[in-house]
């Protein structure tokens, strides 16, 4: 296997009958910016940043594994194609009458284009073959080749969020069924709670402003909590929401949340980054029942129910009716549905970063991640990462971009809603305009 402008013309020439402006692009590409080489075992493939882009011994059985996940359908949806094997496999089903082919690299295409002949799928009439455009939508159904996504160009980065999200949702849903005992017992704990605590329906309309700040536990908060002091200390003060793991650094500022969310079963009073109770009695509790009993039982403030779309819920509902908030994977999602719900139009958000900061996950945490919280742990590269507010590349994780994704989709769903960003340290929110006195 080696680079040959030969197999690279022949493969152009098919490509010329399918989408001619793609093969100019793929002509103007330089491969010699790429760092690869070529790994042999039973078979040969190509290694980037120390990915294969397929198999080294039988790339062809790789492919037949990964065509037997999808489903058989007259569409499929590729984006990436790896050296080339997926697309000849799902070309040899017969009720497949159209593959999509969406590019994630243009140099790498020009690459894999060079080195292996792709005629026998390029040439197939049910091909079309198009860049990942960034403002499309996914389509269904579809299969992603992750060593293309992990290696794909910038301009496919809110594609590639998705990607990544929808991977990341897949992953949640199996772990949620795998922990689906769990979480039911933990509900029929929280039985005598869930009876005498009023459902957070209750609260819908009744803040005293237009104006709320949810406060996120993201690395930015530690350089944004001085401005966000000074707007505790005005008269007519915003409505201050915070997640559990934020709300000790805002006690030790002299600042009391108006209202706490906590949603996660493993987060408990002892949690490093959790306020002593005591110092919030004139905090509200927002939970779900999923959380720690211990936790409910020893709040000193009041308390309200908020349960989300969940079958897990399906019967505790019937049984005690409550109101609901959003979950999109994060407590940060519920507490901006809640500053919603109070009547907030105007909602900024502080220490909401989705992205690690000095290898942080968290604010106030100095000893790196929280590896037994969330089970996130910071990567040693940089394949995952978003843009920040500066346009700089951040590092993150994968259930950070489902995060983000998930925000800036309810962003969008809320247009009548100012939302602000405090920091632009942290990721940047599609729809969230920046305090610039705050940067």
């Amino acid at each position: 296997m080696e680079i040959s402008k030969k197999i690279f013309k022949k493969n152009i020439n098919c490509l010329n009958g399918i989408n001619p402006q793609l093969a100019v692009e793929l002509k103007k590409q330089d491969q010699n910016k790429i760092d690869f080489e070529i790994v042999s075992g039973h078979s040969h493939t190509i290694r980037i940043s120390g990915l294969q882009l397929s198999s080294r011994h039988n790339p062809q059985l790789e492919a037949e594994l990964q065509a037997s996940y999808m489903i058989d359908s007259d569409l499929i949806v590729l984006y990436g194609v790896g050296l080339g094997y997926l697309p000849e496999k799902l070309l040899e089903r017969r009720s497949l009458s159209k593959l999509r082919v969406k590019i994630l690299n243009l140099s790498l295409f020009s690459l894999i284009l060079s080195v292996r002949d792709q005629t026998s799928w390029l040439c197939d009439e049910r091909v079309t073959i198009s860049l990942a455009c960034s403002d499309l939508d996914i389509e269904a159904p579809y299969f992603v080749n992750f060593p293309d996504l992990l290696l794909a160009d910038e301009w496919t980065q809110n594609i590639k969020n998705i990607l990544y999200s929808n991977n990341c949702d897949n992953f949640s849903k199996k772990q949620f069924k795998k922990n689906d005992h769990i979480f039911l017992d933990r509900i029929q704990e929280n039985y005598s709670y869930l009876e005498k605590d009023k459902g957070v329906e209750f609260l819908v309309g009744t803040a005293s402003t237009e104006h709320a700040v949810v406060v996120g536990a993201g690395p930015s908060l530690e350089s944004t909590i001085i401005k966000l002091g000074g707007n505790y200390a005005q008269n007519k003060r915003p409505v201050i929401i915070a997640v559990g793991t934020a709300s000790k650094m805002l006690v030790r500022a002299g600042i009391i949340p108006d209202y706490v969310v906590i949603i996660d079963k493993d987060v408990a009073s002892s949690h490093p980054l959790v306020a002593n109770f005591s110092k919030m009695q004139q905090t509200t509790l927002i939970y779900s029942p999923f959380v720690q009993t211990e936790l409910i039982e020893s709040w000193e403030g009041d308390r309200y129910v908020a349960y989300w779309d969940s079958p897990l819920f399906d019967q505790v509902k019937q049984i005690f009716p409550k109101g609901s908030l959003f979950s999109g994977g994060s407590v940060i999602h519920t507490a901006i549905d809640l500053a919603r719900n109070l009547g907030c139009i105007n909602i900024t958000l502080y220490g909401v970063d989705f992205a690690y900061r000095g290898n942080q996950t968290h604010a106030g945490n100095k000893n790196g991640p929280l590896t037994n919280y969330e089970n996130i742990i910071v990567p040693n590269d940089s394949r995952r990462w978003v843009k920040d507010g500066y346009g700089n590349k951040v590092s993150t994780h994968d259930s950070f971009i489902g995060y983000l994704v998930e925000l800036e989709s309810y962003v969008k769903r809320y247009p009548e809603i100012r939302f602000s960003n405090a920091s632009k340290m942290g990721a940047f929110i599609q729809g969230c305009n920046y305090v610039e006195e705050n940067l």
